[in-house]
C-alpha cells in the first residue's frame, strides 16, 4: 500500500495550505483591519499572524501517519489519496515485452 503525499511530505502540505491562507487573507484584510481591530495596524499584523500560525498546525496535525490512518477507518471521504504508483518499464523488468527500450 502507498503512502499519501500529505503523510510522506508533511511540510509540503503544510505550506499549500499556509499559501492558500495568506492569500484568503490577504483578500479579506481591509475586512479584517476595519471590524477587528478598530484601524490598528498592530492588532490587524497580530490576527493575521494567528490566523496563519493556526492554519499552519492544524495542516501539520492532519499530515501526521496515525491522522491519516484514523480518516481511512473511520472518515474514509476525508481521508488523503494514497499517492500513485508509479512502474518503471525497464529492460529485465518481469513481463516486459520490449517496452521502452526494446
Amino acid at each position: 500500500m502507498s503512502v499519501p503525499t500529505q503523510t510522506a511530505h508533511p511540510w509540503r502540505a503544510t505550506l499549500r495550505t499556509t499559501l492558500a491562507a495568506l492569500l484568503a487573507v490577504a483578500a479579506m484584510l481591509p475586512l479584517i483591519y476595519q471590524a477587528a481591530t478598530n484601524n490598528d495596524p498592530a492588532a490587524a499584523t497580530g490576527l493575521a499572524a494567528a490566523v496563519l500560525a493556526i492554519a499552519a498546525g492544524i495542516t501539520r496535525v492532519m499530515a501526521l501517519p496515525v491522522v491519516t490512518t484514523f480518516l481511512q477507518r473511520f472518515v474514509p471521504f476525508l481521508a488523503p489519496e494514497p499517492a500513485p504508483v508509479v512502474r518503471s518499464h525497464h529492460e529485465g523488468d518481469e513481463g516486459d515485452e520490449g517496452g521502452f527500450y526494446a
